[in-house]
């Protein structure tokens, strides 16, 4: 089983967020995790595939608290 997370980017480029759910299942089925982006969504969207995102990014950890 494959298990895919899509996430849409306005602009042609940028930054996106796991939460710590998302982090922790990519995680764990690692090579059967893909994040695939959609970029530049107020033009003319394109896509962008991540296999195995643990081992092909680098993330850096946020703590956000809620109000």
């Amino acid at each position: 089983m494959i298990n895919v997370l899509y996430e849409g980017i306005r602009a042609k480029k940028g930054k996106f967020r796991l939460t710590e759910k998302e982090f922790l299942k990519a995680s764990e089925y690692q090579k059967d995790y893909i994040i695939t982006l959609v970029l530049d969504l107020d033009n003319e969207p394109t896509f962008l595939t991540i296999d195995n995102p643990i081992k092909n990014l680098k993330f850096e950890e946020k703590i956000v608290k809620s109000k």
